[in-house]
């Protein structure tokens, strides 16, 4: 099903074309995706793949690490020196018993805009 008692599921897509991901989702108050937040969810995704979670009603904003697999150090370090930092540029609203897709986007004007690794 779409939901569950707690919320509503969320599939996240990578194109292959992209490179591996560390994603992490991040509530928020209001509609600025920049806003501290709450850490809600964190999750490793390959290029290519998806990934479902599941997320109570809210905004959420979508913040995306990305580099090489072959060189993930871990939730610390993430890709090194070569890791980009990505933010969606739009919120991620989430209703209950909804089913949601969303494409992870690494290309700044492609439904992301960079950032840094503050935002991590």
């Amino acid at each position: 099903g779409a939901s569950t008692a707690n919320g509503s599921a969320v599939i996240f897509y990578a194109a292959k074309t992209t490179q591996d991901m560390y994603v992490k989702i991040v509530k928020i108050g209001g509609t600025n995706t920049r806003s501290k937040g709450t850490e809600a969810a964190t999750f490793y995704m390959r290029a290519g793949h998806s990934h479902t979670i599941y997320l109570a009603p809210g905004n959420y904003s979508v913040r995306i690490a990305s580099g090489s697999g072959d060189s993930w150090y871990g939730e610390s370090e993430l890709f090194g020196e070569e890791t980009g930092y990505f933010i969606g540029s739009e919120v991620l609203n989430v209703e209950m018993n909804y089913e949601y897709s969303y494409t992870l986007q690494t290309t700044s004007g492609s439904g992301s805009n960079t950032a840094d690794k503050s935002y991590f």
